[in-house]
């Protein structure tokens, strides 16, 4: 099969502007999760606005958390449906689990699991080199060391982005090996577009961090901005919901095209 191209800055314009020209169906899928998330947020003491080290290490884990994971995974399954089949949205009270979550959960685990292994083996191996040559390595930079392979890592591991629309569209013919040979050539494109589709809400996250920390500790102003930045983080899972769908439209229908064009023959 001939190698897919893909043209970065369109699918780029593309998933920032569906994003902004349906906020109303971002707002049906997400705004229930949003309420349910800030009032979590509020039973165990706003651990999102908690700025402090001292703050952090006394919620560690906070339930909030492992439901924001789940709140997480339900939108973007929810958007990348919404984006490639136009699911109906009526009312603006919308949760929705089912096994897709599972699906994606543990193929979200499996890549993480796999990336942490590989990093660890390869930092484990330089080290053993850098000691051979007779280098003194600390236990910091064996940490960077690992850090920075795990980076590595990740980035090659974009090639199974597909993986993840193909679950919520319940395309079982997509899976790790088909996304990384349809990927092939386009890691570039794929790593940066997922870092460029989420920069305008990180940026917008630091403001409101820093407007919220010159405003001060209140009650009312807790709930209000962990409210905004409860919404901010779904917005940037939208927004990279709209680009896995989009880059998957485009890989797939040259798939697509490509197989009947070989059944023809």
């Amino acid at each position: 099969m001939q190698e897919i191209k893909l043209p970065f800055a369109e699918a780029l314009k593309r998933s920032f502007s569906f994003v902004f020209n349906h906020m109303e169906v971002f707002w049906k899928i997400s705004l229930l999760w949003g309420v349910l998330l800030t009032l979590i947020e509020a039973l165990e003491g706003f651990p999102s606005l908690c700025l402090t080290e001292e703050c952090s290490n006394q919620q560690r884990f906070p339930v909030s958390m492992w439901f924001t994971l789940l709140a997480g995974v339900s939108i973007m399954i929810s958007y990348i449906t919404y984006v490639i089949k136009r699911t109906e949205y009526k009312s603006f009270f919308n949760l929705r689990l089912d096994k897709r979550d599972l699906k994606y959960l543990w193929a979200a685990v499996k890549l993480i699991v796999a990336a942490v292994v590989i990093a660890f083996v390869s930092s484990l191996i330089l080290g053993i080199i850098g000691k051979f040559l007779g280098l003194a390595l600390e236990k910091s930079t064996f940490i960077l060391l690992f850090m920075l392979s795990l980076c590595v890592v990740l980035f090659f591991f974009m090639r199974y982005t597909l993986v993840f629309p193909a679950i919520a569209l319940e395309n079982s013919e997509i899976g790790f090996e088909k996304s990384y040979a349809l990927t092939k050539g386009n890691i570039n494109s794929i790593f940066w577009g997922s870092f460029f589709i989420s920069l305008p809400i990180i940026l917008m996250n630091l403001f409101i961090v820093s407007f919220y920390m010159a405003l001060g500790k209140n009650i009312y102003i807790d709930f209000i901005f962990s409210f905004i930045l409860c919404m901010l983080g779904f917005i940037n899972i939208a927004l990279k919901a709209s680009f896995f769908a989009h880059i998957y439209q485009y890989f797939i229908y040259f798939y697509e095209k490509s197989q009947t064009k070989e059944k023809a023959e």
